[in-house]
């Protein structure tokens, strides 16, 4: 049941614990740089509006020490984790606030001036009233200059999926948002799509959404809920985003998901279509009908700061890159929203192989480069980027706060928690650990045997390590068994936190 200070968004459970890689500071000067425009540097500070359960803002706050982050959410459940969180793990740089972004609005100074304000998924699932106070917000805080980073299920790929929503809204509006009603709605389209349903033949995605949120639901019941089951769930075209943010004197410069920066990827006659476009806003419409835009990742610009034609090396050369995966295991295939896209092996191997000698300014890098053009250079830096195999450098970034933040988080970790984040100062973000992962590293922080360490932290737990479905028995069984899964991380992963200022 929702009430009013709820404005029609469901919050009966709470949402996950995540994090998203693509609105680190870091990242998005890196989409600003690319599409000419200086990034923003006035006030070090980053406004997140529905931080949800703060996890994911605490990581950011732990890698990036020398930026003021600010989290809100309505939801109070949600800011008492979040604010435990911090004083947890001590952080100093984050605040929460629990506020609702109406009420907000209307307030002449809302929060101090901020360089980034960042929103992951709220405008899919919150009213028109709403949307407005969070333009109103970003008109009131973001410094001009300052970038708007928005992220929302997205149309034409979505469109399947609406009638699934809508007939699971219709089974909550009769039994309550439960597992009753997403279950219902589910034997309900199973039993539709066996009948042969026409639906299914004129949207054919339906099918796979089917089976994608059978699989969800089995590990994460509330994102469900928290995806689908809101009065005010709302899809959009790219050109009424763009036309709502205006509010906050917000214009599109290019997309957190990298290589939708790059239109030269897409084939020929696609690339032709999109250049008829008559403007910036149906290009991008014609560009995600091209691809099926499921999801998109935008980033708006509050008054662009040109970068002129012969500045853009300068403002590059001094921004580092540094490896993250095993120079000899990166693919040079990349998934992108264009299909998948294959590297040239006489261009990236050469980059690879200069990176791997250690982090570098992508000025050394081009001079090292001399017959690779600075444009094919950041085109492969920024693809590499996005298959993860290159992080953004952060030089003397100051280790400690993120040391101190991934200890508590691993401890927390081996008593239960659900948390799967760790912050590395090194690249200003965040990578993904599983939990004997993160058993792991709270074992090496102990300077305990790391495999011994992991079995008895499951057997705390009451837990049992799983092989071919059947589980292991706690001893020398499951060590042994760890020894073999851990060996790649403990030989490749662990070195690379280290180096990144994870863990000492």
């Amino acid at each position: 049941m929702t009430t009013a200070w709820q404005h029609g968004y469901y919050s009966d459970t709470s949402y996950t614990y995540g994090f998203y890689k693509e609105f680190a500071p870091n990242w998005l000067d890196w989409v600003a740089l690319l599409k000419g425009s200086e990034p923003p540097n006035t006030s070090n500070r980053m406004l997140e509006l529905g931080c949800g359960q703060g996890l994911g803002l605490c990581v950011m706050a732990a890698a990036n020490p020398t930026i003021r982050f600010v989290g809100v959410d309505f939801n109070p459940e949600q800011i008492a984790h979040a604010r435990s969180l911090v004083r947890r793990t001590g952080l100093t740089n984050i605040e929460f606030h629990e506020a609702d972004f109406v009420s907000l609005a209307a307030k002449d100074q809302p929060f101090e001036p901020c360089d980034y304000v960042v929103a992951h998924g709220i405008l899919t699932w919150v009213n028109q009233e709403v949307r407005s106070a969070i333009y109103r917000i970003i008109d009131k805080t973001l410094t001009p200059g300052g970038l708007a980073y928005f992220s929302y299920n997205a149309l034409p790929g979505w469109l399947a999926t609406h009638p699934v929503q809508h007939l699971m809204t219709q089974f909550a509006d009769r039994t309550g948002v439960n597992k009753q009603s997403f279950e219902s709605a589910l034997t309900a389209l199973e039993s539709l799509k066996n009948a042969g349903a026409a639906v299914f033949k004129s949207q054919p995605g339906i099918q796979s959404r089917l089976e994608q949120l059978q699989k969800t639901a089995a590990n994460n019941e509330n994102y469900i809920y928290h995806e689908y089951f809101h009065s005010s769930w709302t899809l959009f075209y790219f050109t009424q985003i763009a036309q709502e943010a205006a509010e906050g004197k917000l214009r599109f410069l290019g997309s957190a998901t990298l290589p939708e920066n790059y239109d030269a990827m897409l084939p020929e006659p696609i690339r032709k279509a999109i250049d008829s476009a008559p403007d910036m806003a149906m290009r991008e419409l014609f560009k995600d009908m091209a691809i099926n835009q499921s999801f998109r990742r935008d980033v708006f610009v509050r008054g662009q700061t040109p970068i002129w034609s012969g500045e853009q090396l300068s403002l590059f050369a001094q921004r580092m890159v540094t490896l993250l995966q095993d120079p000899d295991k990166i693919s040079l295939k990349f998934q992108t929203g264009f299909g998948e896209v294959s590297g040239k092996e006489e261009v990236y191997k050469p980059i690879i192989e200069q990176i791997a000698k250690g982090p570098v300014k992508i000025a050394d890098l081009n001079k090292a480069l001399p017959n690779l053009n600075l444009g094919s250079l950041l085109q492969s830096l920024t693809l590499l980027a996005h298959g993860g195999a290159v992080g953004f450098y952060v030089q003397n970034a100051n280790k400690k706060p993120a040391i101190n933040f991934n200890q508590t988080l691993s401890e927390l970790v081996s008593r239960g928690a659900p948390y799967r984040y760790l912050a590395l100062p090194g690249i200003g973000t965040g990578i993904n650990l599983d939990e004997i992962q993160w058993m792991a590293i709270d074992a090496h922080s102990k300077n305990e045997d790391i495999p011994a360490g992991v079995e008895a932290r499951l057997r705390g737990l009451n837990k049992s390590l799983l092989k071919d479905g059947q589980p292991l028995k706690h001893g020398e069984e499951t060590v042994n068994e760890l020894k073999v899964r851990l060996d790649g991380f403990i030989t490749g992963t662990l070195p690379l936190i280290k180096r990144l200022g994870g863990v000492k």
